[in-house]
């Protein structure tokens, strides 16, 4: 377990019981999604990577500024995720 997961159970154990229950239902639920995403990203991979390849091929001149993140000005960025579930 991480420091900051550390300290932020430590912060979660001073709120209220029902603002705890809140709390680890919302963690319980992103896992969950994390690890369907996973699964489901793991089991489609070949489809994915066609997707991401069809997708880079198009003409996005004709899409306004505001679909296009990097044009929008808008910057991504992955999030890394190690571990299991």
């Amino acid at each position: 377990m991480t420091d900051t997961l550390k300290q932020a159970i430590r912060e979660w154990e001073q709120v209220p019981e029902g603002r705890q229950e809140s709390i680890a239902r919302l963690v319980l639920h992103e896992t969950a999604e994390d690890r369907k995403w996973a699964e489901s990203t793991a089991t489609h991979e070949e489809k994915l990577a066609g997707l991401v390849a069809e997708v880079g091929g198009l003409d996005q001149s004709h899409l306004p500024v505001s679909v296009i993140p990097a044009q929008a000005g808008i910057q991504t960025r992955r999030i890394p995720f190690s571990g299991s579930f």
